[in-house]
């Protein structure tokens, strides 16, 4: 198998994000509202640029 490409990694993370947060019943309350907290609230700029890289 090819290792995967970063636009791959980026398209799961979308998907996993997609899903959780169609499903967050699923995943535990705290996991849930921690990617919702992330996802919605917009941190610093300073951590955006830090988020966008990793």
């Amino acid at each position: 198998m090819t290792p995967p490409t970063f636009a791959d990694i980026d398209q799961a993370r979308l998907l996993l994000k997609g899903v959780v947060l169609k499903t967050p019943t699923l995943y535990s309350p705290s996991l849930s509202k921690m990617l919702q907290t992330k996802i919605f609230k917009k941190p610093p700029p300073s951590r955006t640029e830090g988020l966008m890289s990793s």
